[in-house]
């Protein structure tokens, strides 16, 4: 419609030059063609709001959807199907956790607080083994992915996240476990019960059994492994350390021995 009344416009000017149509017809056909280009314009316009209120209406209609980001299970749901949802109710203690929690546990994250005297010794990249509650017999492997730096100032200790493949997805959240990790080897170790260790202010002992006599040997040790202790100075290995009953002898005392645990090499 207006591409005609433009031209028609047009042919009025080329015309209007001749003298074969008059100032009047010429400016009706200008009144036209401004008249229809408003009309035009207009439609545009409201064709734009009608553009906008789709995208808007297509928007609301993406919000009665919920999608999750990632496959997983379901482990807590706080509100049924076809419930209600407004701004409201989001504020609520309920919905402050969200309409559900969603699980992927085909890894797991565990987190462990280290006491802030071995936080040197602990690293990204670390082995780490896992034994929990639930599996008492059974050993997951994990490694440490992060370590939180700054220490919590009521426990002084630091948070570490370990993760573990768990792909039979027998870990679930929530589970308590004991975790170990693996800070260093020292192979070929010498260790002895740690109950043979005796302190004196600064300084540590044990006492060996020589020639039927007690004898008190300065040591230094290493690191500890359950119930055993690493001795990095003062015995060779082939001693017999007294465990039970080490607080009743004294250096050069004669003592009788019964077989109960040599040193563990």
């Amino acid at each position: 419609m207006v591409r005609n009344v433009k031209l028609t416009f047009e042919r009025m000017q080329s015309l209007i030059k001749d003298r074969f149509v008059s100032q009047q017809d010429l400016d009706t056909a200008e009144v036209n063609f401004d008249a229809a280009r408003a009309a035009q314009e207009s439609l545009q316009a409201q064709v734009n709001q009608m553009d906008v209120a789709l995208a808007q209406a297509e928007t609301n209609l993406s919000y009665s959807y919920i999608r999750a980001p990632f496959a997983g299970y379901i482990a807590e749901r706080n509100l049924d199907t076809g419930a209600y949802v407004s701004s409201a109710t989001a504020s609520t203690s309920t919905m402050s956790r969200g309409i559900m929690s969603l699980h992927d546990i085909d890894t797991v994250r565990v987190l462990i607080e280290v006491v802030e005297r071995d936080i040197p010794l602990v690293k990204v990249g670390q082995k780490a083994e896992l034994r929990a509650e639930a599996y008492p017999d059974q050993i997951f492997e994990g490694t440490v992915t992060r370590i939180v730096q700054a220490l919590n100032r009521a426990t002084r200790t630091m948070t570490v996240e370990v993760d573990l493949p768990n792909r039979d997805r027998r870990l679930k959240g929530g589970m308590f476990a004991r975790v170990e990790v693996l800070v260093g080897t020292h192979p070929q170790a010498l260790q002895i019960p740690i109950d043979a260790v005796s302190r004196l202010e600064e300084a540590q002992y044990v006492y060996i059994v020589k020639e039927g006599t007690a004898q008190r040997v300065d040591i230094e040790i290493g690191a500890r492994d359950g119930n055993y202790i690493e001795i990095t100075k003062g015995l060779t290995g082939s001693e017999a350390v007294i465990v039970s009953g080490k607080d009743l002898v004294r250096d050069g005392i004669p003592v009788q021995t019964q077989p109960l645990d040599r040193v563990k090499k």
